[in-house]
Parts: C-alpha cells; structure tokens; sequence
C-alpha cells in the first residue's frame, strides 16, 4: 500500500465524522493511542502540572479540566463561542506513573469523540444533530465485554486481532 493511500485514509477519517463505523473509531483511538502516545505523555503530565490543556483535533476543540484527582474534556467545534458542560470524566487516582497511562487513553479516547462530531470539511454533515459519543468508552474493558464485566473485556479483548481498518491507518 502506498504512504499516500494511507494518508488519504487518515484524512479521509477526519472527514467523515458522524460517517464512521463503530470498527473505524475502535481502529482510530488504536492507531491515535500508538501513533500520538509519546505526544500524549508530554500533554499529560503539562495537564497534571498547569491544570488545564487545550488540544485541537479535525474541526474540533477540546479543554481538558483537572481538578481533585478527576479529569474532564469539553468540546466545540473550533470557532463556536462556547463549551457545553463536562462530555466525559476520568479518576486518575494518586500515582502519578499511572495517571498518565490513563490521561493518554483519555486523551485518544476524547479526540475519536471530537472528530467523529466536528470533522473536517469535505463530507455533506448533518447540522441539526447533537453531539453523539458511546456511553462506555473504549478505554474501559465494559465496552469489549458490551457492559458484561471487565473480566470479560480482557478476555475479548486480548483475542481480538487488529483489524484491516487498524492495519491500513499503522502503514501511514
């Protein structure tokens, strides 16, 4: 596969927004969490030191909020005026080391929800929708066990292979 085709398949994820399948997402916040981790580290400990961050993603804007162990994000399309309240809310507990393992899942979690509702120009969007998101998020072992226990989760999700989607968007 040329490095084009997978760029325009990058590109083109950013493009479909509410067009994504529930595979595309799943395969995206993979390959943003791989792709972006080392990035999303830095992010995590400058949001854990200042309190607040802000990141842009598609046509999206998210702000990030750290207050007594728990992490928020709202979002808005970039140019919009204001911030609806908290989308999603994380504990990080106390241990540093791990709160940025969680914070960069967060983070790739929260720019798959952005995207999916502000993309990129170029795809015919539905304006009258509300902001759309899955209630249990990927990060969470519920969402590969479909709220059945994180045991489960683990089981599914370690016999799950990557799939076609995951391995096109790695190649870029």
């Amino acid at each position: 596969m040329s490095e084009e085709h997978s760029i325009n398949f990058y590109e083109e994820c950013l493009r479909l927004g509410q067009y994504l399948s529930q595979e595309e997402k799943v395969s995206l916040y993979q390959y943003l969490l791989t792709s972006k981790r080392n990035s999303y580290e830095i992010e995590a400990r400058k949001l854990l030191r200042e309190r607040v961050h802000t990141s842009f993603i598609a046509n999206g804007e998210i702000n990030y909020r750290f207050s007594k162990n728990v992490v928020s994000y709202t979002s808005r399309e970039i140019d919009s005026l204001e911030f609806p309240s908290a989308i999603r809310e994380l504990y990080l507990g106390k241990v540093q080391f791990r709160s940025v393992d969680k914070l960069c899942r967060f983070f790739a979690q929260a720019e798959v929800d952005v995207l999916s509702n502000f993309p990129l120009p170029g795809t015919d969007q539905n304006p009258d929708r509300s902001f759309s998101f899955n209630t249990i998020p990927y990060y969470d072992l519920n969402y590969y066990s479909n709220g059945k226990g994180k045991l489960r989760g683990l089981l599914v999700k370690l016999r799950k292979v990557d799939s076609e989607i995951l391995i096109k968007l790695r190649t870029f």
